[in-house]
């Protein structure tokens, strides 16, 4: 480790090599927040390959202690390539490493010290984890599979929900372990569905233009299973590029679900709101003595039978009645009749 702990010693290595544009802008471009994009799996090859070295690149001049004074802060404005200064919190090198340690390493970075119980360290990575994480060489712990089912896992589960930023690195294709990773996904994926489908079934009797839906997990299940199928073959054909596909795939569906869960909750929370409004406008209204303004009552009716007669324009009943109860109170101020 150095510097602040950020940056996990092998990954300093840069070198002066050719660097691979494409992982150079893919990786720029994630960090940066520039795509909807939670989770990136890159495929690096052994640590001497120049997408590696492309990685370990990102990760230096995203650092705020190793990135060289020669390198202008606001490059990335520019630069595709670059990914913004401070853009990535922690970058971690699984190789070698049990999962233990790397789950210590990602609490220790948030000053967690981590709970006793070895069953709730998923979850606690899950909540605690920074905003921008990069694991490489997934593939290459002392237990990859341990490293992707209780560290990696538990972190991508949030990622959407926390609109986290992770890049996943394998030295090698490890299908078996994005297969893996990717069916979790899609389980997550589901269960988010299932979770938006019911959020939205409450609100629609009394909300107008929700959101469409747009399921996509049962679709990505059955490609999931054909996938698997071809990797048991002698012969997988071009299933690295579908998983590739998958991958991205699924992590844009996740991401879209995710905003489309909040968008419910938040007009959920407005219709709530607006109601809590026609109420102290009513109150407003009584204080003032309109209780039998004709007007005033004509409006409130209105406003309140639009809280229950079904999907509404509630916001412009209720602002109607709230201008009815201004001018009510100003003409009697003022003196003018009823």
């Amino acid at each position: 480790m150095v510097g602040d702990s950020s940056v996990d010693r092998e990954l300093t290595s840069v070198g002066g090599g050719r660097e691979d544009g494409e992982v150079a802008r893919r990786t720029a471009e994630f960090f940066a927040r520039r795509s909807p994009q939670n989770v990136l799996v890159v495929v690096t090859g052994p640590p001497t390959s120049t997408a590696s070295a492309t990685v370990r690149r990102a990760v230096v001049l995203s650092n705020r202690q190793l990135r060289p004074s020669s390198v202008d802060p606001a490059a990335a404005e520019r630069d595709p390539s670059l990914p913004p200064l401070g853009s990535i919190d922690l970058a971690l090198d699984a190789a070698g490493k049990p999962p233990r340690e790397l789950a210590a390493r990602i609490l220790g970075f948030v000053g967690s010290t981590g709970p006793p119980a070895e069953a709730a360290a998923g979850d606690l990575l899950g909540d605690a984890s920074p905003r921008s994480l990069l694991i490489d060489g997934v593939d290459e712990s002392s237990d990859s599979k341990a490293l992707v089912d209780d560290v990696v896992g538990p972190i991508v589960d949030r990622a959407a929900e926390r609109d986290l930023r992770i890049l996943v690195g394998f030295r090698s294709p490890a299908v078996g372990l994005r297969l893996a990773l990717l069916a979790r996904r899609i389980a997550g994926l589901r269960e988010a569905e299932h979770l938006a489908r019911e959020n939205r079934r409450r609100i629609e009797a009394r909300v107008r233009g929700l959101p469409p839906a747009k399921p996509r997990a049962s679709q990505l299940r059955i490609r999931l299973t054909a996938l698997l199928a071809a990797a048991r073959e002698p012969d997988p054909g071009p299933l690295l590029e579908h998983l590739a596909a998958m991958e991205q795939g699924t992590d844009r569906a996740l991401h879209e679900v995710t905003a489309l869960r909040h968008e419910l909750t938040a007009r959920a929370t407005e219709h709530q709101q607006l109601r809590g409004l026609l109420d102290a406008h009513r109150a407003r209204a009584v204080a003032g003595g309109l209780t039998e303004h004709r007007g005033i009552g004509r409006f409130y009716r209105r406003a309140h039978d639009l809280l229950w007669a079904g999907p509404c324009d509630l916001a412009d009943a209720v602002h109607a009645y709230a201008e009815a109860v201004r001018r009510a109170l100003d003409d009697r101020r003022e003196g003018a009749p009823s």
